[in-house]
């Protein structure tokens, strides 16, 4: 099967994913600069905070305890770790002998009148997209992404039984690929990746922001179509990159986040529909 009908069928399984539900993420919108999470009401014990600028999931699917709480909203959302070498707060996903254990891990509720929806933002149009290069822009703001293949033989990559292997050989095929670089591969279901994103490069008016490596490191398989990349720009004129990546079977979300024209975090997640 080529690349150009396993896209189509990708795309098309996509779509149809879309239309019987949809992961939705959000921000706080607070004059404290944080929104506490509670185990249910307004009067229930506080369980935790989240920060402004702070990406979180609004779940997907129906909460059985909606009634109980009129006027919440059930969220999940993480901790995020300092990545030491570029200085910004990413999330985790955490090998066990389950499998893969992705943050965000911690749920409850917030009151809707704190939620600001991605969804909801203002976003950047998309100008072009191809293969290898998507441009999105606004006025003072242009977003520009490179692809291009994935090369196996600049990684190390694992099985499952962490030992190393070739791309020739047949664990690939049948879905053994655990980790590359010692680390989960993001958009692929044990198979080798096909393209990856090589850069991402911001432009505020005369400032130039390339995301660092470390923050597109094994993240693959992009899709630049509209409903699945998209561009928000929040009221402090914060940035957030959202796209949601596959190779057909692996759906994850992926949505770095850029305030004072600086990486401040960096959220991958698994989607829930898969």
């Amino acid at each position: 099967m080529n690349r150009q009908i396993i896209l189509l069928l990708a795309t098309q399984l996509l779509f149809i994913l879309n239309n019987y539900a949809q992961d939705d993420y959000a921000i706080i919108k607070d004059p404290d600069g944080f929104t506490n999470i509670r185990r249910g009401d307004l009067q229930s014990r506080i369980t935790g905070k989240i920060p402004e600028y702070q990406p979180f999931c609004c779940m997907a699917f129906e909460d059985p305890n909606a009634e109980l709480y009129p006027g919440m909203i059930s969220v999940e959302y993480c901790d995020f770790v300092t990545q030491k070498t570029d200085n910004y707060l990413r999330s985790r996903s955490v090998k066990t002998n389950e499998g893969w254990y992705d943050t965000p891990s911690k749920s409850g509720y917030v009151h809707q009148n704190g939620v600001q929806k991605l969804s909801e933002l203002p976003q950047l149009k998309q100008i072009s997209a191809s293969t290898t290069r998507a441009v999105y822009k606004n006025d003072s703001i242009n977003v520009t992404f490179k692809f291009g293949p994935f090369e196996p033989q600049k990684h190390v990559m694992r099985d499952l039984e962490g030992k190393q292997v070739e791309k020739a050989d047949n664990r690939f095929a049948t879905g053994q690929l655990e980790t590359i670089d010692g680390e989960k591969a993001w958009g692929v279901d044990g198979t080798i990746p096909s393209t990856e994103i090589k850069s991402i490069t911001i432009t505020f008016n005369n400032k130039i922001l390339e995301l660092p490596q470390s923050s597109i490191k094994n993240i693959f398989e992009p899709v630049t179509f509209n409903q699945y990349t998209r561009i928000c720009v929040g009221s402090d004129g914060e940035l957030y990159i959202w796209m949601q990546n596959s190779d057909g079977a692996a759906v994850y979300h992926v949505i770095w986040v850029i305030v004072d024209k600086k990486l401040k975090y960096m959220l991958t997640q698994s989607g829930f529909y898969v």
